[in-house]
């Protein structure tokens, strides 16, 4: 007998899932859901910086210090300028000092930032953190390379200014 013919036999395929979804009508008569966010219900916490640069103060991490009188300066800058003008540990801010005259600028109050620059103690920190201002200067188009030069800095130093390592 010979061999009996193979046949195809018709494979059974699957519908696609979202032929047999049912999705909901569409209408267009109700008002969009509206999100509602319960209040919290405890009080807000807000840190106390004064009381943090304080305790950090005696001998405390230099950097620690910084960071709190950083965020000091931005709740109450009175106060926090008026510790900075009588703490022994005025050398440990140059970071701060630096941070603090960068923001100020950025105000467009670039006298009262170079002020801020020049009290710092240590003649290389104060160098760098003017290169820095004024390389955020130039930045924003602020000065150009003869204000630079007005400035009092050299070719050397503009050319570190405009070359986009300071703070980019």
């Amino acid at each position: 007998m010979p061999p009996s013919p193979i046949k195809v036999q018709p494979q059974a395929m699957e519908r696609p899932f979202w032929e047999e979804a049912s999705v909901p009508d569409l209408v267009t008569s109700d008002a969009p859901a509206q999100v509602v966010l319960q209040p919290r219900s405890g009080p807000l916490v807000q840190r106390d910086y004064e009381a943090e640069v304080r305790a950090l103060e005696p001998n405390g991490e230099a950097r620690q210090l910084n960071d709190s009188l950083l965020l000091w300066f931005d709740q109450n800058p009175k106060a926090a300028t008026d510790w900075i003008n009588q703490t022994e540990r005025f050398d440990d801010l140059v970071p701060s000092l630096s941070s603090l005259a960068l923001g100020i600028a950025n105000q467009g109050q670039m006298q009262t930032a170079l002020a801020w620059v020049e009290a710092i103690p240590d003649e290389a920190h104060r160098h760098e953190a003017r290169l820095r201002l004024y390389a955020q200067q130039a930045r924003q188009r602020k000065v150009n390379d003869e204000g630079l030069k007005a400035a009092g800095f050299s070719a050397d130093d503009i050319a570190i200014i405009r070359g986009g390592s300071l703070g980019d």
